[in-house]
């Protein structure tokens, strides 16, 4: 569970200071390494699922949805990596 924690908090926070900068409100608080003891997950519970829904709008401006679904050939994912990020594979995958 803290390794959980850990890994949860900079994506919490990273979430929360890109909706900040949308609503030019305050950006989110620090990265002390112990914050991670403010993550609380309820009742410390998690839930495997075979199946994702992924909504997105297409290029002219619909929306769509994608099923991912891991007892079937559709259960791969395959994301553009953040080009700040200098790695040498463009995508990341899972």
């Amino acid at each position: 569970m803290p390794k959980l924690k850990k890994h949860l908090l900079p994506q919490l926070q990273d979430m929360l200071k890109y909706e900040a900068s949308v609503q030019n409100a305050a950006t989110a608080g620090g990265n002390d390494p112990k914050d991670y003891n403010h993550v609380f997950i309820k009742k410390d519970m998690m839930y495997r699922h075979k199946i994702a829904y992924i909504n997105y709008a297409t290029y002219d401006v619909h929306w769509a949805q994608y099923v991912i679904h891991v007892d079937t050939l559709r259960c791969n994912v395959m994301v553009l990596n953040n080009p700040e990020d200098d790695n040498e594979n463009p995508f990341s995958y899972a």
